[in-house]
């Protein structure tokens, strides 16, 4: 498990590089906990670490501004389970005040859906995920609305 001070958001960014570089060491699962991550570098991250069974974003703050391509990217992935547990999504205004969560949770959803869509994009992690946990993100209407959205009705959830 990778965190800075637990409570604490801090940027993804001065780890980011050595993360990416250590990441083929990490066999079964990695989590991240309390950090800021940019649109680009969660890609970054999930492309990086497609290899393990788990991949966990605990109480983490994520910026979405597109629909992320994860079409070639997550070819041969072997993630079965995709924890987003306890965080948030926020637009870039939100971003750059670093622990301003969004004051709508439709907002919320519709920038989680930007975020499936572009990870529903991926003909591989289609077949391989297995477990969506969302607890503490969105409601049970919500999220079955995102994942038939999103191409990932199969997936089972947690919330």
């Amino acid at each position: 498990m990778i965190y800075h001070i637990p409570g604490v958001t801090a940027s993804i960014s001065p780890y980011l590089n050595e993360l990416v570089g250590i990441s083929f060491k990490v066999l079964k699962e990695m989590k991240f906990q309390d950090f800021l991550v940019k649109s680009s570098q969660l890609k970054r991250l999930i492309t990086s670490f497609k290899h393990v069974n788990a991949l966990k974003f605990y109480s983490c703050k994520l910026t979405i501004h597109n629909i992320p391509d994860f079409s070639k990217s997550l070819e041969n992935t072997k993630i079965r389970e995709l924890s987003f547990a306890g965080s948030s999504f926020l637009d870039s205004t939100c971003a750059l005040a670093l622990n301003k969560p969004l004051s709508t949770p439709r907002s919320n959803l519709s920038l989680f859906l930007t975020l499936l869509k572009g990870l529903g994009s991926s003909p591989c992690l289609n077949l391989s995920l297995q477990t969506l946990n969302l607890q503490s993100c969105l409601t049970r209407a919500e999220i079955q609305e995102v994942l038939a959205s999103s191409g990932l009705s199969r997936v089972k959830f947690k919330i």
